[in-house]
């Protein structure tokens, strides 16, 4: 085996142990209450939690209890409380398939097998209004389901009904027309994964309808290069495909195909294979049945962790594995800002018209090997590996927003990435601006505050704000942006966790070539 994958072996050998994320009723009927609902895990951008569903309230006429998505902490150190994150008043209203944005603030999911909508995540913004994505189909013929967020945050690729087969779309992530990526004449595409530089996106196709054979095929991004990735051989399927992060392995649910929806055997179990070799050798994991699920739709979605190290599958309950390989290598420097391996964004502004450089830095605890990538680059950037520095000049509009995706990886297939969310401002004298603009942030909340903490600010055209929050170790546990001469706040909380403890607190704010930095006093 080891000979076979020589350039990442340790991912092949070293999954750990498979532990259980819910306590669900494993022998009740499938979609009855307190069930686990049909549709595949999704791993927060911190590794912290994971996103799926269950089935709750009372059953419908046919005898189904409706799906809602919930939050689980991925380690059972960090406790077993299951967070309800979808809600509705209808019995037959179903919440499927949640996709986490990697920019962490909203979760997007399909309902009822008919429409995409994104939502944003409670601590991470303060938004968590519902919105529209795209639809189509109606009560009774499916349509948008199964999406998937691309790994700059700004598009969704999902599987539409079209009259019989199915098809891969993409959309932004804002709405708006939907572009067509696969367009085989008989058969069902779906459950679409992006690779972490976007141009793949892997999906699961059953030829020929549904109840046929399940097969892993990828299609570039922009629909072009489809091919066929993994054939089972007769009477197996190959089904809902992930991927590495370094795209060097593939990951899906392999084992016995069953066409007629019997009790078929649970055989179907994890299975990787080295995409690199072009052998198609396959390596087995978790074959016991508490890990295994079983046809006609052999649904595992075997997803792996953003930092590469991690598995979650799921049957009729929901499981993360202990790490049980060298930890991933971590970013600890973006341009001039220190981050936290929490981290997974961070927002810089740049002068337009004028040259800028951004460097990265990252660590790895046993002294692996890094690699250096940045991803989503638009025209005019340039990246350089061996320094590690973005060079690019924006050419404007002032107030125009792009994202560049910076990534690490290690050969044991650790991986760490961070969102760049570059704002282009105007190119001023920061001196001039800063003496002529500094006496205009006026603090708006009482110093001691019992949580809220806001400040106004003054209008520069084109310019976002920014408001950061640091707690006494100057580590960042908030950041809030807003459009200038609005109100930039901080709700109390830390990202992705809940009220901030009491104590004293450093904030600092950009607006363009100008900041201002303070400390306040949180007193519950």
């Amino acid at each position: 085996m080891v000979a076979a994958h020589a350039a990442h072996w340790h991912r092949n050998a070293l999954f750990g142990t498979p532990v259980k994320r819910t306590s669900l009723c494993e022998s009740c009927s499938p979609e009855s209450t307190g069930t686990l609902g049909d549709s595949e895990p999704f791993w927060s951008p911190d590794g912290k939690r994971l996103a799926f569903s269950i089935h709750v309230g009372p059953l419908d006429t046919t005898r189904a209890a409706a799906c809602r998505v919930f939050l689980a902490r991925s380690s059972a150190a960090e406790g077993n409380a299951l967070t309800q994150f979808t809600f509705s008043d209808s019995a037959i209203i179903h919440d499927y398939d949640p996709s986490w944005s990697p920019l962490g603030d909203q979760i997007v999911f399909d309902r009822h097998d008919r429409r995409i909508l994104r939502k944003g995540v409670p601590g991470a913004t303060s938004d968590t209004s519902i919105y529209l994505v795209s639809a189509s189909g109606n009560l009774n013929n499916p349509g948008d389901v199964t999406p998937a967020v691309s790994p700059d945050g700004q598009w969704i690729a999902f599987s539409r009904n079209d009259s019989g087969p199915r098809h891969l779309y993409k959309v932004p992530i804002t709405g708006g027309a939907a572009t067509q990526l696969t367009s085989e004449a008989d058969g069902v595409d779906y459950y679409p994964q992006w690779t972490d530089d976007g141009n793949w996106i892997f999906f699961d196709r059953q030829d020929g309808m549904s109840y046929q054979h399940h097969l892993v095929y990828r299609v570039k991004s922009n629909g072009d290069s489809l091919q066929a990735v993994f054939a089972p051989p007769a009477g197996k399927d190959a089904a809902t495909p992930g991927v590495t992060p370094d795209a060097a392995v593939v990951l899906f649910g392999f084992g016995t195909h069953d066409s007629t929806d019997s009790n078929s055997p649970r055989d179907v179990t994890t299975r990787t294979m080295d995409l690199g070799t072009g052998a198609g050798t396959l390596i087995s994991y978790y074959a016991d049945s508490s890990f295994a699920a079983k046809g006609p739709d052999p649904l595992l979605f075997p997803r792996l962790s953003p930092d590469g190290t991690r598995l979650a599958l799921r049957s009729k309950e929901l499981w993360a594995v202990r790490r049980n390989m060298s930890l991933p290598p971590q970013f600890t420097q973006v341009g001039t800002q220190s981050v936290a391996d929490s981290t997974t964004i961070v927002s810089i502004n740049l002068k337009a018209g004028l040259q800028s450089t951004i460097q990265v830095t990252a660590t790895d605890a046993e002294s692996d090997e890094i690699s250096y990538c940045a991803y989503f680059l638009k025209s005019g950037m340039s990246f350089d590996a061996s320094t590690r520095t973005l060079t690019w000049t924006p050419p404007g509009p002032v107030g125009s927003t792009d994202y560049v995706r910076f990534e690490v990886f290690t050969p044991s297939g650790g991986s760490d990435a961070i969102i760049a969310i570059l704002h282009t401002v105007p190119a001023v004298s920061p001196s001039a601006l800063q003496r002529s603009r500094a006496a205009d942030f006026r603090v708006l909340s009482p110093n001691p505050t019992t949580g809220v903490f806001a400040v106004a600010t003054p209008f520069i055209s084109g310019v976002i704000g920014e408001l950061e929050i640091f707690d006494v170790t100057g580590r960042r546990i908030a950041i809030a942006r807003s459009a200038s001469g609005g109100i930039l706040q901080w709700n109390g909380k830390e990202a992705g966790s809940g009220r901030a403890p009491p104590g004293v607190y450093a904030y600092r704010i950009v607006l363009g070539p100008i900041s201002k930095s303070g400390r306040f006093v949180v007193a519950r």
